[in-house]
This record gives structure tokens, C-alpha cells and sequence, in this order.
């Protein structure tokens, strides 16, 4: 899944018709408490596989959409054998 969207590309100004924006990762930050989104911008929907450089990433915050991601993951590493016996403090 992606989208797509004639962009100008503001280093050079360049016109990029049809740039190919899609999600490439999600980030937490303890120190901050925030969630970002990163969205990466290619020329071309094959433009990554073809070896190409990305032209840009454009970050989101996303914090509103999960108001527990510290908690669930502590819900999710005790879910490991490794870690089920472990204690909230």
C-alpha cells in the first residue's frame, strides 16, 4: 500500500509527477513520548528495488493513535516464555 502525489522536490525544485510516498517504519522515543510515522518518497514505485535513492521522508506524529504503546509492549515482550514470569515496577 501507498500513495501517490505529483510533489516538487525542494532541493532542486524538481517536479516529481506520480512521486511514490510510502510507509517505512514507526518510531517511539522514551525520551520524548512521542510516536512518528516516516514516510519515504520515491520517484517511482520500483524506485527502491531498482537500487535508486529515496528523494525524501516525511515524518508524521502519530502519538494520538496509540496512547498505550509503552504499556502493550511490555504486554507483548511477557508474552516470551523468556519474560512471562516478569514483574511490573
Amino acid at each position: 500500500m501507498a500513495i501517490q502525489l505529483d510533489i516538487t522536490e525542494e532541493q532542486y525544485g524538481m517536479l516529481i509527477a506520480d512521486a511514490y510516498i510510502k510507509f517505512c517504519y514507526l518510531d517511539w522515543s522514551d525520551q520524548t513520548n512521542k510516536v512518528t510515522a516516516t514516510f519515504s518518497v520515491w520517484s517511482t514505485p520500483t524506485a527502491e528495488a531498482e537500487g535508486k535513492s529515496c528523494i525524501d521522508h516525511i515524518m508524521v506524529d502519530a502519538t494520538a493513535l496509540y496512547p498505550k504503546i509503552q504499556e502493550d509492549m511490555y504486554k507483548e515482550l511477557k508474552k516470551l516464555d523468556k519474560y512471562k514470569d516478569a514483574i511490573d515496577v
